[in-house]
Parts: C-alpha cells; sequence; structure tokens
C-alpha cells in the first residue's frame, strides 16, 4: 500500500503545477519573452529611486537608465495617484509607500489600476522599454499604408514575471508627487524586503528650471520674461513657490548625504550633460549595476540624433548639444527675472555652487 504523500510533495506539486500554469499562459501569449535571455546576475539586485523637480533633466537620466537591459524602469508610477481624487486622500502616503514597495519587489498582482493606467498613458508608458517589450508590436494598414503600435494590456502575472527576470529596478518620480521627502518617511522604502535602495536626487540651477518651465508653459499663462515686467508680482509669486520647494528638497539633501552616505547620492544636471558617459560611470558604480554597452550607445545617440527635429520636442530626452542648455537662461530671462529667482534661490545657488548674476554683463557672458 502506497504511503500518503508528504505535505512537503504537495506543497512541491503545487509550486509545479503554478509555474506550468505560468509557462503556459505566458508562452503563447507573449513570444517576446521566450527570446529574452535573462542575464546571468553577477551582482546583489538594486533598487533604485530618481527624484527631482520638473524640467530639472530627470527623464533624461531615467532613459539612461532605462537604456540597461537588465533594468526594469518605471516612469512616473505615482502620477496615477495625482490624477485622481486619491491626491488628496489621508490614504495617500500609504498608497504610494505601498505602491513603490509593490514596484521594488516585483508585486504587480495587487496593482491592477495601476497597471490599467500605465497601459493607456502613452508618455509614461512607451517611457519604459520593459513595459513595451514584449508587449507591443507594429501592424501596418495596407490601406493607407502607414504602421501603428498596438500594445496589449498590461498583465499582473507577466509585468511581475517580467520585472523579475530584470536584475534592477529603476523609478523615476517628481518630488512634488511624493507625499514626502524627509529621511523618517523614506526609511521604510529601505528596508522593502527585495535588494537595497539607492537613492539619486537631481537638482539644477533654478534660473534653467524657470526658463525651461516658461518654455514649456508651465505655470505662467505667458512669456516668463514678459511676466517679469509686465506682472512682477504674479511672477515673483510663482518663483517663490518653486525656490520653497527646492529648499526643502536641498533640506532633505543635507539630511540624506549625512544620514544615508552609502544610499544616497545628489547629482547636479550640469554635471551630468557635461560629462556624461564619466557621470553615468559613476552612477552605475554607485548603485552597483554594471555599465553595458547600450548604455554607452544612447549617450551617444543622445547627442547625435538630436538634431532630427523629431527628437527634440521639450518633452524629448534628446538634445542637440544639451550641455549648451546649461546657460541657455541667460539669453531666454531679463535681468529682473534672473534677480528675482537669484533673490528667492539663494541657498540653492550658494550650496549647489551656482554663480549669481548682478549685472547685464554678466549675464550675456
Amino acid at each position: 500500500m502506497a504511503k500518503p504523500r508528504g505535505v512537503p510533495g504537495i506543497l512541491a506539486l503545487v509550486a509545479l503545477g503554478i509555474t506550468a500554469c505560468i509557462a503556459l499562459r505566458v508562452l503563447p501569449w507573449y513570444k517576446g519573452l521566450v527570446a529574452f535571455q535573462c542575464p546571468i546576475k553577477t551582482t546583489e539586485k538594486t533598487n533604485v529611486l530618481i527624484v527631482a523637480h520638473g524640467r530639472t533633466g530627470s527623464s533624461f537620466l531615467g532613459q539612461i537608465f532605462n537604456s540597461h537591459p537588465e533594468v526594469f524602469y518605471i516612469y512616473e508610477p505615482l502620477i496615477t495617484f495625482q490624477l485622481t481624487s486619491m491626491r488628496n486622500s489621508s490614504l495617500y502616503e500609504y498608497s504610494t509607500i505601498r505602491l513603490l514597495r509593490d514596484i521594488f519587489n516585483c508585486r504587480f498582482r495587487q496593482q491592477t489600476e495601476f497597471l490599467s493606467f500605465m497601459s493607456h498613458f502613452q508618455l509614461n508608458r512607451f517611457s519604459s522599454r520593459a513595459l513595451t517589450s514584449p508587449y507591443c508590436k507594429n501592424i501596418s494598414n495596407a490601406r493607407n499604408n502607414r504602421t501603428f503600435v498596438h500594445c496589449k494590456d498590461l498583465d499582473p502575472l507577466i509585468t511581475s514575471l517580467s520585472c523579475a527576470l530584470h536584475g534592477h529596478t529603476v523609478v523615476k518620480v517628481l518630488a512634488h508627487r511624493l507625499p514626502f521627502l524627509e529621511v523618517d518617511r523614506i526609511e521604510p522604502l529601505l528596508a522593502s524586503g527585495s535588494g537595497r535602495l539607492k537613492i539619486i536626487h537631481l537638482m539644477r540651477d533654478p534660473r534653467a528650471v524657470i526658463a525651461s518651465m516658461d518654455r514649456v508653459g508651465w505655470s505662467l499663462n505667458r512669456s516668463a520674461v514678459k511676466t517679469a515686467v509686465t506682472n512682477f508680482p504674479l511672477f515673483t509669486t510663482l518663483v517663490q513657490k518653486l525656490c520653497s520647494s527646492m529648499i526643502q528638497s536641498l533640506r532633505f539633501a543635507l539630511s540624506a548625504e549625512r544620514r544615508l552616505p552609502d544610499n544616497y547620492r545628489l547629482l547636479r544636471y550640469e554635471d551630468l550633460v557635461s560629462s556624461r558617459l564619466n557621470t553615468s560611470q559613476e552612477l552605475f558604480d554607485f548603485a552597483g549595476i554594471p555599465m553595458s554597452d547600450q548604455v554607452k550607445k544612447y549617450l551617444v545617440n543622445s547627442a547625435n540624433r538630436s538634431r532630427d527635429l523629431d527628437y527634440t520636442h521639450a518633452y524629448g530626452t534628446l538634445r542637440n548639444n544639451a550641455s549648451n542648455l546649461v546657460d541657455a537662461w541667460r539669453k531666454h530671462l531679463s535681468v529682473e527675472a534672473v534677480r528675482a529667482v537669484e533673490s528667492h534661490c539663494w541657498p540653492v545657488l550658494e550650496i549647489l555652487r551656482y554663480t549669481p548674476v548682478f549685472s547685464r554683463t554678466l549675464l550675456d557672458k
């Protein structure tokens, strides 16, 4: 008479059955996963959180990591809360921590609403290589000889599997979407359970940020140059709001550098674009992620291909000689606008070593 099968044996069969179900569900639907070769992981899993203000070059920084074949990258996941009533809810902080933890742990089974949003919000989805391959494919229309991209909805199981197949996870968020920017309140993410967490905090010259905001129409209904002259109180109010937010970020930076020396890195946008390869190498070393040929290729293409107008739109990450953007604000902002920014953002200028302008002569240099 055969002995009854033990509990360990039953659990093993259950695990095998679950694995088989996953394989049967995945392989016929997402053939791209068959071709995906999970690289040999020689390093510990790293989770990277990129924190930045808008118009500081954070999308470019995110795409540097997105170009790495071992990185599972998510662009602005917290926008899902901002566009709903959750943004003003008492559950906002809890929901934010939970979502970030689930992403870093590759657990998307309880994030169906998030995946549904990401499936249909093109900017977020197409900013992530991992969310478009193997989900998307080009389809040709013989009638008008045009090709369009068709993407399947993001599936919780498949997304979790895809995330797990990558060696590292990187998430980019804007600072104003975080319900917290304090070390004590961000520490729960450090103990998220899967891999070590590294924080890269990107900041930029506030004068350049204002000029870039003006270029894309953020906050200002008309040109900042004209507003600074025709409605100086309005311009000053907008500048005060930005500077207050950047000073708060600076307080976080000073605290994080002291308390999280191995997990936190403050980065200036100007240093990134003036020495792309060297700075990127330092960032990957900090994160514990080996540099790849794909990243190096992206860094080269991000400069060379930007001559095509299709790659130079305001929200793109490719620029024609991006290093020239460092001082582009000098030609864009008036003396009055520059003085207003400097008077309210002087702690940021001083601590991050940006030289103030006090005259038209220096402005033109």
